[in-house]
């Protein structure tokens, strides 16, 4: 009796491996600019200045390490706690943003833009 003889099966990961890789990528493809700050392109706008995000802590931060260099943009460790995450990225040199809080929190991402004084103060309506 011969053995049966063995036959590799055609490789589907690479394209698999690929599709996955740009349906990923897709969600971040066209981000969005508020107020001089760039967000993901899949964020939900849930408040003045909050912004809600799909995904996970990892895929927004490095995100944000593409689009703000930490050699450039100073980042800052909020919260570490159990269930909790923040962190502020540092935007110099803006007129309207002095950077961005990114929070994890009950599973839930969530981005603050934080305004610098000026931009605060042209939004408030003044009292007579």
């Amino acid at each position: 009796m011969s053995r049966p003889r063995y036959v590799a099966p055609r490789m589907r990961a690479p394209g698999i491996i690929a599709a996955v890789l740009l349906g990923s990528l897709a969600a971040w493809a066209d981000p969005i600019n508020v107020h001089g700050a760039v967000l993901p392109g899949d964020a939900q706008k849930v408040g003045e200045n909050r912004y809600r995000v799909p995904g996970d802590w990892e895929g927004v931060t490095k995100f944000y390490r593409g689009i703000y260099p930490q050699a450039q943009f100073p980042r800052k460790m909020i919260a570490n706690i159990p269930g909790v995450k923040a962190e502020h990225i540092a935007i110099p040199n803006s007129r309207t943003v002095e950077g961005i809080n990114i929070y994890l929190a009950n599973e839930e991402i969530r981005i603050f833009i934080v305004p610098t004084d000026a931009a605060r103060t042209k939004k408030k309506p003044s009292k007579k």
